[in-house]
């Protein structure tokens, strides 16, 4: 009888140690990370934002998009709710499916995930970490507002634990959330209109053109930084501005707008006493991050007096202040900064002059602008 409950107790204990032995490292896979996503600042591609549209208050277009888990190196998959592969790249459909609510779920990520990252606007990617995402920007093909390339990330804040019970299924995970703003890397100059206060009767100024120079040509996609070699300037003399004019000015150049009536241009802009501006619409995309150097709009100028000879001249702008007067000492991706560019006839001399310019930002946030000369 002794020996019969000495073998029941063993037997209850080898059982118990086997049960311990099996759980343990059952309950430790089963422990994973869910993460809530949002996305703001976007909007559907349901219709093109062409360069000459009103984008004060408009978010950015937003046509495909991709998400990326990460331990801060590498990249982990995720899961839906019933363990299937979720579908981490959304195309132009699906996004329009959504209807502007763009909030998902993933689930089943590892405990090391700590942060999410999301590009926009690209091609699917197969990349297994985050220098697969490294690329260069080039600031002639960041003109088209319609399919800026996008990018955000975000650490995952603790929302809460949950426990999920689905059958063999179930497991406890902490569900976090990330709300990501994705910015183009980008700042846009718009210029409204062109205009001289003209106080001389039968003098006209003619602008002839206009020339965004000064800003660098290629920027980092994830970390939005310039490279500084990159930068295009123009050699802020008489000679050197108007050797820019004659030898570098070119229609098919992003960055050059001639004010000459013909198809596919802007409008003639000729100013008098009687009509002292001219309404346009131009835009210039650039580059804002880690640097200082403030882009330049170089006028190129005909002065006239009645029957008399052409007066070649020039204004560039040397600094832009808000609208408060306070100067501008840097730009911010994502803000659109507008301006008039307005001076004075006295500025039209055949010297060095600088054009000191207000300005008002658009999310695409609206900054209105004043030029100064």
């Amino acid at each position: 009888m002794k020996l019969t409950k000495l073998m029941c107790a063993a037997f209850a204990a080898a059982v118990a140690l086997a049960s311990c032995q099996k759980e343990a490292p059952v309950e430790e896979a089963k422990t994973y990370k869910s993460v809530e996503v949002s996305i703001n600042n976007v909007e559907m591609g349901t219709k093109a934002l062409g360069s000459t549209e009103d984008l004060t208050g408009k978010k950015i277009q937003l046509n495909s998009l991709q998400f990326f888990f990460s331990d801060g190196t590498s990249f982990y998959a995720a899961k839906n709710a019933d363990q299937t592969p979720s579908d981490v790249y959304i195309d132009a459909t699906e996004l329009a499916a959504m209807n502007g609510n763009i909030s998902l779920a993933f689930h089943f990520l590892p405990p090391s995930v700590k942060e999410v990252l999301v590009v926009g606007n690209l091609p699917e990617l197969n990349v297994s970490n985050k220098t697969g995402l490294d690329r260069t920007l080039e600031i002639a093909y960041n003109q088209d507002v319609t399919n800026f390339p996008l990018y955000a990330e975000g650490a995952m804040t603790t929302n809460v634990v949950n426990d999920h019970e689905q059958g063999n299924n179930g497991h406890v995970s902490n569900v976090y959330k990330v709300t990501l703003n994705v910015v183009p890397r980008v700042a846009r100059f718009e210029v409204k209109k062109i205009g001289c206060n003209v106080t001389t009767a039968n003098k006209t100024i003619t602008v002839k053109s206009l020339a965004f120079a000064d800003f660098y040509d290629k920027c980092d996609f994830r970390s939005g930084l310039v490279d500084v070699n990159s930068l295009r300037s123009v050699e802020l003399t008489q000679q050197g501005i108007f050797n820019y004019f004659a030898n570098s000015m070119n229609k098919s150049k992003w960055n050059n707008d001639f004010f000459d009536g013909e198809e596919g241009s802007s409008p003639e802009v000729v100013l008098t006493k009687e009509n002292k501006s001219v309404d346009i619409n131009v835009a210039y995309n650039f580059f804002t991050g880690g640097h200082s150097t403030s882009p330049l709009h170089l006028l190129n100028i005909i002065e006239k007096v009645g029957e008399g000879e052409d007066n070649p001249a020039y204004l560039y702008t040397n600094t832009y202040k808000m609208n408060s007067g306070s100067v501008l000492s840097s730009f911010e991706p994502g803000k659109i900064y507008r301006m008039d560019l307005v001076f004075n006839e006295d500025n039209l001399q055949h010297q060095d002059r600088c054009l000191d310019i207000t300005v008002t930002v658009a999310s695409w946030d609206l900054i209105l602008v004043t030029p100064e000369y």
